[in-house]
């Protein structure tokens, strides 16, 4: 697929997913979520799926405590998301 239109479709999916107004801030460019998700994680805040899921796929830092946060917003091991149209069934 081509970048322009998955990162579309991954805004578009992100903005449907009804999160609490606290994420609100990254609803333009998956590369915000992935900002907006290491500040939260950085702040010891929990990220729900959908961000997780962003975050993974576009490549976001990991680090132990990090992988915690990410282990618990997806219910379980991260599974690898290596393009990032695979976060898309997660959002």
């Amino acid at each position: 697929m081509h970048a322009a239109t998955v990162n579309q479709q991954i805004t578009t999916r992100r903005n449907g997913a009804h999160l609490p107004p606290t994420w609100s801030y990254a609803h333009q460019n998956p590369a915000e979520v992935v900002a907006e998700g290491f500040t939260a994680m950085t702040r010891g805040r929990d990220v729900p799926k959908a961000i997780a899921a962003i975050y993974v796929a576009y490549g976001g830092i990991r680090s132990n405590e990090f992988n915690t946060k990410l282990i618990r917003a997806f219910g379980g091991p991260v599974r690898a998301l290596g393009q990032p149209e695979a976060a898309l069934p997660h959002i």
